[in-house]
């Protein structure tokens, strides 16, 4: 990798800092040549009610506001001609406007998106806008990072040029393996009851209806009662459907079957996520999914849907996890009921979804932002 034959100023603009993106932006700020700034439209988000100013975990960023353009920022971005900038996504009032500008001065930019959900009802003016902005990019922009190769797969069947796609998915810390005996397993295991012979599953994400935590409760009513002895899941999240999720568990009888936290912060929620012995990402749709990332480098096996990018991008199928196809609650009941029946197969596909979480550090996505940025 070559250094940058003089400093760089690269600036972010995001809507919310989040922990895996703190991990990427740690490792490249470490790298020689570039100055970073990072710009967030806001602190914190209702459905993710992190305790810690995590959008200063990096460096003290600036909070440029939501709801309305920041002209500040608009005219700094404007006329800083020499500096680079990326922006993630488009979904605040700043950033269109920014892409307006760009595309007007016709100044090149990178810009960084995960895989859009098709499926969301859009109405005949977002969709109309929504191209223009897919205009602007795919004209525009210097490089474009796509969030895993189904992503870029995505872009290029919108006409992307394929030089400009490149793959940045999402990043961990990944650290060293939490041993299956550690003192931190074990009382995380006490506390939910988990007696020696139980199988202990884990999902966790934002309690919304894409993420299919309804299907999950649903997967394991359909289990036989002889095999569902052994069960036992933990859900871990916050949002809006988390009375409905307590209403199945309740018309199920699976009270004391399935646990639901409301909430964790991200270092109990990865300590919490290596005491499992299996994790669950049943979503109808999911970008990406940093929860399945966790998993694999704690060293637990995942069953994941065909609807999760994580899960499409690093789960092979009878080797580090199990795949299921979106919404279909048998199969994911007959996944479920594998490990509850082979839980001897549990270690090798843990072990196994480790080494492909360490394929993925967040150097190596340092490196990739490294060299487009001094390229």
């Amino acid at each position: 990798m070559r250094p940058c034959s003089s400093q760089v100023t690269l600036n972010i603009l995001s809507d919310l800092a989040t922990p895996h993106n703190n991990s990427l932006l740690k490792a490249l700020a470490s790298m020689p040549g570039i100055k970073m700034s990072l710009y967030y439209a806001m602190k914190s988000l209702a459905d993710l009610p992190w305790k810690n100013d995590i959008h200063d975990a990096v460096m003290k960023a600036q909070i440029f506001g939501e709801n309305r353009i920041n002209f500040g920022l608009l005219w700094y971005a404007v006329t800083h001609r020499h500096e680079k900038f990326l922006l993630v996504g488009w979904s605040n009032p700043t950033v269109r406007a920014i892409l307006i500008a760009f595309w007007i001065l016709r100044r090149p930019f990178m810009f960084w998106s995960d895989h859009p959900d098709e499926s969301r009802h859009r109405s005949f003016w977002k969709v109309r806008i929504r191209r223009f902005f897919f205009y602007i990019v795919k004209n525009r922009a210097s490089h474009v990072f796509a969030v895993g190769r189904h992503t870029v797969k995505y872009f290029e069947r919108r006409g992307f040029a394929e030089q400009k796609l490149i793959n940045l998915p999402i990043f961990i810390d990944l650290g060293k393996p939490e041993g299956r005996s550690s003192s931190s397993r074990k009382e995380i295991r006490a506390k939910y009851h988990i007696i020696e012979n139980e199988v202990l599953y884990v999902a966790a994400s934002r309690f919304v209806y894409a993420k299919g935590f309804d299907l999950l409760i649903h997967a394991i009513a359909l289990i036989e009662e002889k095999s569902r002895q052994t069960l036992k899941l933990l859900l871990i999240g916050h949002g809006p459907e988390e009375s409905v999720l307590r209403k199945l568990i309740t018309e199920f009888h699976l009270q004391d079957k399935v646990y639901i936290e409301s909430w964790m912060e991200p270092e109990q929620f990865e300590t919490t996520i290596s005491a499992a012995d299996v994790f669950v990402h049943p979503a109808r749709f999911d970008a990406f999914g940093g929860g399945t990332l966790h998993a694999m480098g704690a060293g637990v096996p995942v069953i994941g849907s065909s609807g999760a990018g994580t899960v499409v991008e690093r789960v092979v199928h009878g080797v580090n996890g199990l795949i299921f196809q979106n919404e279909d609650v048998q199969a994911l009941a007959a996944h479920l009921t594998f490990f509850l029946e082979h839980p001897d197969a549990i270690p090798g596909m843990g072990a196994r979804a480790r080494k492909t979480a360490e394929e993925w550090p967040p150097e190596r996505g340092a490196r990739i932002l490294f060299e487009a940025v001094c390229g």
